[in-house]
């Protein structure tokens, strides 16, 4: 059965001391497994205890790396 979760192979429950580079890790994978960067909604209903100010960090550096990708600079 594929791990849906987005956890590591083994993992039992996600960690409780996210913060905004874990956001941008998922939101990469998101993106290369999709095509499509997450809503913010997405998000949060992965991470509801990231709190706002990391979650606005990690979309502001993902966007900043996509944003240069998709300009191809």
């Amino acid at each position: 059965m594929p791990n849906s979760s987005n956890l590591p192979e083994g993992a039992d429950e996600a960690p409780t001391c996210r913060n905004r580079w874990h956001l941008y890790e998922w939101l990469k994978q998101q993106y290369m497994g999709t095509g499509h960067i997450p809503t913010p909604d997405q998000a949060r209903a992965a991470m509801p205890e990231l709190p706002l100010e990391e979650m606005g960090e990690g979309y502001t550096e993902f966007m900043a790396v996509v944003g240069r990708y998709e300009k191809g600079a």
